[in-house]
């Protein structure tokens, strides 16, 4: 299978793993070895200035930490819109207009420039793992649906309903499965 890298893995309403209802993950990686990404869907309500006092100078304070997925949830990740002070070379950009911030000196930078008004910062806690083969296996399993992945969407002012956004933009047949309910034993 080719990289899977920059789309969207939307969870089907079947996959029964609580770690993953209703998620979108926003893939970073995806080679042989396996993939990484960061569930951008799931705002906690701790604001990122409680949560790491660091950065509650450069955050606008309504700004929540994300969980980003179940694995290393100590682990920090920060997506952001590209810094047009810096080269080309040193932004990791994901899709057009979405970057992931790796090194200390693209951190400091985004400290520097980041207007907290504007709100260009995402910051994760921990990330959405899969070994080798496992995410092409739970895709041939229709765990997962894929789609192409925006900086809209990935900064949408609205991530509790984004699973539900991306299905319908897919078309008829998807948005259907938009309206699947919840606990299907309730109907």
């Amino acid at each position: 299978m080719e990289s899977l890298r920059g789309l969207f893995l939307i969870a089907s309403p079947s996959l029964a793993d609580p770690n993953f209802f209703r998620s979108v993950v926003l893939l970073l990686e995806h080679d042989e070895e396996g993939a990484f990404g960061l569930i951008i869907n799931h705002p906690s309500n701790i604001p990122v200035g409680v949560a790491i006092p660091e950065l509650s100078t450069w955050v606008n304070e309504s700004e929540v930490l994300f969980r980003g997925g179940p694995v290393q949830e100590n682990a920090v990740f920060f997506l952001h819109k590209p810094i047009l002070s810096l080269e080309e070379e040193d932004l990791e950009q994901v899709i057009p207009g979405v970057c992931i911030a790796r090194s200390d000196e693209i951190f400091n930078q985004l400290a520097l420039e980041t207007d907290a008004s504007e709100s260009p910062v995402r910051v994760f806690h921990g990330y959405a793992g899969w070994g080798a083969g496992q995410l092409e296996a739970e895709i041939k399993e229709r765990s997962w649906i894929l789609s192409s992945a925006t900086a809209d969407l990935v900064f949408s002012t609205s991530p509790e309903g984004l699973w539900k956004t991306c299905l319908r933009r897919m078309g008829p047949s998807h948005a259907l499965l938009a309206e699947f309910p919840e606990d299907p034993s309730l109907n």
